[in-house]
């Protein structure tokens, strides 16, 4: 659809004026320049494996970019990554006198295991064996009186099939989907709509983790103050394994909490776990514990003296 760029422009703008037009830069007009069926090569034998990629066909398009006071040019970028499977798409806008700029770009069929070939160091730390994403997002940028004000705004992100290893650690999901996050450079927030992942699993030595759904609805985090808040959190057919133990429950849902990140402190309203059950790992042994029902409130989590303190307890014993 229709984005209205000078909206988010003018959003930026305030709290900064944008900076004065300059009468003493040189007049240049760019009314047209296109490059068709382009190549870019590099390569990077700076890294423990030397990287080589080939980026073709390029495709750009700029029209009417000059340095006469507030206009503003356009421009269109299409780009095939071959090796990483990937389709880059990029337009928008931008001013030179003064600064500002503001875009959409999309990033479709990116092979995550051959992207992550092309970032130095990365396997030392991540090892990504399979994964597919696709991006999208819109920006902005203005050239203020007090710097450079950026926002990026409508980040949607999809990421399928994913098959990794960090820290000792396997790692799989099914679907990963972010929906209308944004970014405010200048105000040091961020938020979230939405975000949602299905079949996740992760291994740690003898400890396992496995969750049919995760749904998140909404969450912010201030960097400047290191606290966020996050919405509604719901996760479906929770299975683990600590040790000896295994655990599952069918649903494990909480009210909006908050984060102070500074202190290291997390409270919750209240969370509910639905059918819970913690049994011995091998055999037929009873359950050590069974409950349909168990319900906390105003749940405080101080992680830094590894203190919890727990309102009322509500449980239904099987």
């Amino acid at each position: 659809g229709a984005m209205n760029w000078d909206a988010l422009v003018h959003a930026l703008r305030r709290g900064s004026k944008p900076a004065k037009p300059s009468d003493t830069i040189p007049r240049v007009v760019i009314e047209q320049l296109v490059v068709a069926g382009g190549t870019l090569r590099y390569a990077d034998a700076n890294r423990d494996h030397p990287f080589e990629t080939v980026l073709t066909p390029l495709n750009l398009q700029v029209s009417d970019l000059s340095t006469l006071p507030k206009a503003r040019g356009q421009y269109a970028l299409s780009l095939l990554l071959p090796q990483q499977k990937a389709t880059l798409r990029w337009k928008g806008y931008i001013g030179i006198n003064p600064l500002v700029s503001g875009g959409e770009a999309e990033l479709t069929g990116l092979d995550l295991a051959a992207a992550a070939r092309a970032v130095p160091n990365l396997a030392r730390s991540v090892q990504i064996a399979s994964g597919t994403a696709a991006i999208r997002a819109a920006y902005s940028v203005v050239l203020g009186n007090t710097g450079v004000q950026w926002a990026v705004n409508d980040l949607g992100a999809q990421v399928r099939t994913l098959r990794a290893k960090a820290a000792g650690a396997d790692l799989q999901w099914q679907t990963l989907q972010l929906n209308r996050a944004r970014i405010d450079g200048s105000a040091q927030t961020a938020s979230l709509q939405g975000l949602a992942l299905d079949d996740l699993q992760a291994t740690l030595g003898a400890n396992a983790l496995a969750l049919k759904a995760v749904q998140l609805q909404g969450a912010q985090l201030n960097w400047g103050k290191r606290q966020a808040g996050f919405g509604p959190l719901r996760l479906l057919a929770v299975h683990g394994q600590i040790g000896q133990a295994a655990v599952q429950a069918a649903s494990l849902q909480t009210q909006p909490g908050t984060v102070d990140l500074a202190k290291q402190t997390l409270q919750l309203p209240q969370a509910a776990l639905q059918d819970l059950r913690v049994q011995p790992q091998q055999g037929k042994a009873a359950p050590w514990l069974d409950l349909p029902t168990l319900e906390v409130d105003a749940l405080q989590a101080d992680l830094a003296q590894h203190h919890l303190q727990l309102g009322a307890v509500q449980l239904d014993a099987a």
